[in-house]
């Protein structure tokens, strides 16, 4: 179902006025500071290294589309179950969205957000209502789905 024009023209503005106001200070506006977040619940995914590719491929998406990811802003839950939101990458990266520290989320699949569909969208809306674009792939044609 599309979103009402005057609600997205709404939504637009909001984010441009946040993000406007959370890189007063950053030197490029076209260059998102961005934090990626990697997770891995099962023994299985740890062994095989899952975490490791889903990051690769996120730093490679960022390096290519010149995305400011800062020294420590790389959050990786190795072990820890998408049914729940207490974990510690996770938390570190809705304190800095809360702060106003970043404009990009670059997350490898929904899935690695959150196994339960709630839990989504009440980060999605989180992380929005901060002004911060959250962004999904697979990375099979170099791009991210926005959602």
């Amino acid at each position: 179902m599309p979103i009402p024009e005057s609600k997205a023209v709404f939504t637009v503005k909001l984010s441009r006025r946040l993000i406007g106001q959370m890189t007063q200070n950053h030197r490029h506006p076209m260059n998102p500071l961005t934090a990626i977040y990697a997770r891995v619940s099962s023994e299985r995914q740890k062994e095989e290294k899952t975490i490791g590719s889903q990051t690769s491929a996120l730093e490679e998406f960022a390096k290519a589309h010149d995305c400011i990811v800062a020294e420590g802003w790389i959050f990786e839950d190795e072990g820890y179950s998408g049914a729940t939101l207490a974990r510690p990458g996770l938390e570190h990266l809705r304190d800095l969205a809360s702060e106003g520290q970043l404009e990009l989320i670059l997350v490898y699949s929904p899935d690695r957000l959150s196994r339960r569909y709630a839990y989504q969208v009440l980060l999605l809306e989180e992380f929005t209502r901060k002004g911060v674009e959250v962004r999904f792939g697979r990375f099979t044609s170099g791009t991210l789905r926005k959602i």
